[in-house]
């Protein structure tokens, strides 16, 4: 559906498409079409009884307590699913579509985004994978101060990571992505590095792309720890989503 994004506003809106999987889909590749001043388009799932047409704000975090990554766009010219991987649509899936725009003219726009996924053949047998997603939604940064935080998870089994990106926005200095091995006292691993974060990773970050021959191989107890960095120049406090710290892994089985 069509929606209205305010000039000098940094927004997301939910909507509800009016298509719901009637088997089991790989999506092999997926876009996120927007016009001028869009940040992303994502598709979420959720068990919530959203109707189809519906939409929303959901800049708010607490309004997407209800909903977890189902297929994230691919980055121009940096694929982050290699041939033969894909990540499951499964039959009845409740889709919902995230589109985030920041509008920095003086100028309300209406906007109607386009999610296009790209399915492998059904008779396809490609290896399923899905995310290992790490989102410290409770930054708060405060104004003319440069800010620290971290966040880690604990692997609650064995999986083999594919490839690794961070996100964060303009007032972002450096992101890494530690890795901490279960009952070793060796110093922790760092298996994503990036020192000098620039403002144009915004739209486009590096990607640590391991590949199925040299996948990241984790085992249940080891510990990822994200940490991002920021230098909050502006003249207001920072919250999510105006900046963000997020690492996205993709993972098998």
């Amino acid at each position: 559906p069509k929606h209205v994004v305010k000039a000098h506003t940094d927004t997301m809106t939910c909507w509800v498409p009016d298509w719901v999987p009637d088997r089991d889909y790989l999506v092999t590749k997926f876009d996120g079409l927007q016009g001028k001043w869009g940040h992303h388009v994502v598709a979420l799932r959720t068990d919530a009884g959203y109707l189809p047409g519906s939409k929303w704000d959901c800049t708010d975090l607490a309004q997407m307590t209800n909903l977890s990554p189902l297929i994230l766009p691919e980055l121009a010219n940096q694929p982050l699913l290699p041939p033969g991987f894909a990540v499951k649509l499964p039959k009845g899936t409740k889709i919902v579509m995230q589109s985030h725009y920041l509008n920095n003219s003086d100028q309300d726009m209406e906007v109607q985004d386009v999610g296009a996924f790209q399915f492998a053949p059904i008779d396809a047998k490609p290896t399923e994978v899905s995310y290992l997603v790490i989102n410290d939604g409770l930054i708060k940064l405060p104004m003319g101060e440069k800010t620290t935080r971290t966040s880690t998870c604990a692997l609650p089994s064995d999986v083999s990571v594919l490839s690794a990106m961070g996100h964060m926005h303009e007032w972002g200095k450096e992101v890494h992505v530690d890795l901490a091995r279960a009952g070793t006292t060796t110093a922790p691993e760092r298996v994503y590095d990036v020192p000098k974060w620039q403002a144009s990773y915004r739209d486009l970050a590096p990607i640590n792309n391991f590949g199925p021959a040299k996948a990241l191989a984790l085992k249940a107890g080891d510990k990822l720890t994200l940490s991002c960095t920021w230098q909050n120049d502006s003249d207001h406090v920072l919250k999510f989503p105006h900046e963000m710290c997020v690492s996205v892994m993709y993972y098998y089985p």
